[in-house]
């Protein structure tokens, strides 16, 4: 397994900083969670109800509904995307300081 080698600013900040990385990903974890909660749910059945009653629907804000639900999953995933940032660097951390020893 190679390792992840990144020397950008952010990287070394977040391998010095380890412990408040941890803690933006717990936080991150927990909004992608609170973010995604019911989202599949509710954007099947927001198509559903497009598809069954059409333009009528889409007038109402049915459209505007879909389109808020895509920006929640598109939040949604950014902060996924940190988490799995903050992962990468704490495995990185772990598995550098597991090799020195």
């Amino acid at each position: 397994m190679s390792l992840i080698v990144s020397e950008s600013r952010l990287s070394v900040l977040m391998q010095r900083y380890w412990p408040l990385t941890y803690a933006v990903m717990v936080l991150s974890f927990l909004i992608f969670g609170a973010a995604s909660v019911n989202l599949a749910q509710t954007f099947l059945l927001n198509i559903r109800l497009i598809q069954e009653h059409g333009w009528l629907v889409l007038m109402d804000g049915a459209l505007d509904q879909l389109i808020e639900l895509l920006l929640t999953a598109a939040f949604s995933v950014s902060f996924y995307l940190l988490f799995k940032s903050c992962e990468a660097v704490l495995l990185q951390r772990i598995l550098v300081s597991s090799q020195r020893d």
